[in-house]
């Protein structure tokens, strides 16, 4: 398992899928978009794709990725939030929780839409990003390369943001109420998508 920590206030794990994991999903998806529902009412984003993918997770070959994933941030969380030691100094490890997925969905982002800063509401404890595309080379017309945050996910922590560039694989779990968002995205492409997956439990 390849994890590394974003600690701001709130932690964010962030976990590598198997690239042919991310294969697999993306072309069982594209098969089954079609029949799929919206979940944009649901949601923050200005995003003309967000669709409904709660009900067949569970029945993709990278679910059992996510769910291990998801067991150690939870893990982390509590020891780390309720002994105040890391789980590596605390042995034996606590047993294995209950996961209960509330909805997920895929946002197919365009150039120029975006997520602004938001929190989820549910009933829920975590919430995720799961990066499964990339549109390609964006523009680089900036004069200044400070002022490009292009596409880039980002984690509100009280004075400042943690910005994170998207890369396929990249799985980040953080608690439901951490406020974030994705910056708009200017593709070479017309036709680029940056795909994501995400899912509150």
């Amino acid at each position: 398992m390849v994890k590394s920590k974003i600690i701001q206030g709130k932690f964010v794990n962030k976990y590598k899928i198997p690239l042919e994991e991310i294969d697999d999903f993306n072309l069982k998806y594209e098969n089954l978009k079609k029949s799929l529902p919206s979940h944009g009412k649901n949601l923050a984003g200005a995003i003309k794709s967000e669709l409904g993918i709660t009900n067949f997770l569970q029945t993709m070959n990278i679910y059992q990725s996510l769910v291990n994933n998801i067991q150690d941030y939870i893990n982390d969380w509590y020891l780390t939030n309720f002994f105040k030691q890391p789980m590596s100094e605390l042995q034996p490890k606590i047993p294995s929780h209950h996961i209960d997925i509330l909805s997920c969905w895929v946002n197919d982002m365009r150039s120029g839409e975006y997520n602004p800063l938001h929190h989820h509401n549910e009933r829920v404890g975590f919430s995720t990003v799961l990066f499964l595309k990339l549109p390609g080379p964006l523009m680089d017309d900036y004069e200044h390369n400070h002022k490009n945050k292009d596409g880039r996910l980002f984690f509100f922590n009280e004075n400042s943001n943690t910005e994170v560039i998207p890369s396929v694989g990249d799985f980040y779990v953080f608690r439901a109420d951490h406020a974030h968002g994705v910056y708009p995205f200017r593709a070479k492409d017309p036709n680029g998508i940056r795909r994501s997956m995400s899912f509150n439990f």
